[in-house]
């Protein structure tokens, strides 16, 4: 769902999606090349809203899993702690990001289902009906700082959890 190909310089108008013309494009990407028939329901919209998620629901049982184990039973538990927050507010914040290049849909109305964001810890839990009930947008909030500030948290937690230097390469570390 990161491709910032599609998500940031096609949709932003600043490259051409390439090839012998629009018909050639995968799924949908010649109608975002073109901004026409975008909806919700266009494939690589969907798609990264369902990915997005999909990885902000393994990072979160990842968390529950990992609470009760001791750091003498599991000695890297912090630094997976930390991974885990951090690909949350990773994953969270590219939710967000996206509505910055949905400026320019404003004629299809997306960047209201963007700004605001369901924001899915650790502490949902349950079937498909706990996670459909938490809301895009909390209504007693005056704006969507507070989703921020969440990612804020976890990229906060996230630093203090997460070594300087990783022994494996490709983890993350505090650096991120």
């Amino acid at each position: 769902p990161y491709m910032y190909w599609w998500s940031g310089s096609m949709r932003s108008d600043d490259c051409y999606k390439g090839g012998g013309g629009v018909a050639d494009a995968v799924g949908s990407f010649g109608n975002i090349s073109l901004f026409t028939y975008v909806n919700p329901n266009t494939g690589a919209l969907d798609g990264t809203w369902y990915n997005s998620y999909q990885v902000i629901q393994r990072c979160n049982t990842a968390i529950q899993k990992m609470q009760p184990i001791s750091e003498e039973d599991f000695p890297v538990k912090n630094s997976r702690m930390g991974e885990m927050l951090f690909l949350r507010g990773f994953t969270h914040f590219r939710l967000k990001e996206f509505f910055k290049y949905i400026r320019s849909f404003t004629l299809y109305r997306l960047k209201k289902l963007w700004k605001y964001v369901p924001y899915i810890d650790e502490n949902v839990v349950g079937m498909s009906d706990a996670f459909e009930a938490v809301p895009n947008r909390e209504l007693d909030k005056g704006n969507d700082l507070y989703l921020w500030q969440r990612i804020l948290d976890d990229f906060k937690k996230a630093e203090e959890l997460l070594p300087l230097d990783q022994m494996d390469k490709g983890r993350v570390s505090r650096n991120a």
